[in-house]
């Protein structure tokens, strides 16, 4: 194995896992503006 192919894929893998937190937590935060919204 590559030490060079493996710290590409691991810093790949964290890019992603990052981006997929941000999405996340972005669309529960826009949920939860809209959803008080509504209560109020």
């Amino acid at each position: 194995m590559n030490f060079e192919n493996i710290s590409g894929i691991l810093i790949a893998l964290i890019n992603n896992a990052f981006i997929m937190l941000s999405l996340v937590f972005f669309y529960t935060a826009s949920n939860y503006d809209v959803n008080a919204k509504s209560k109020k």
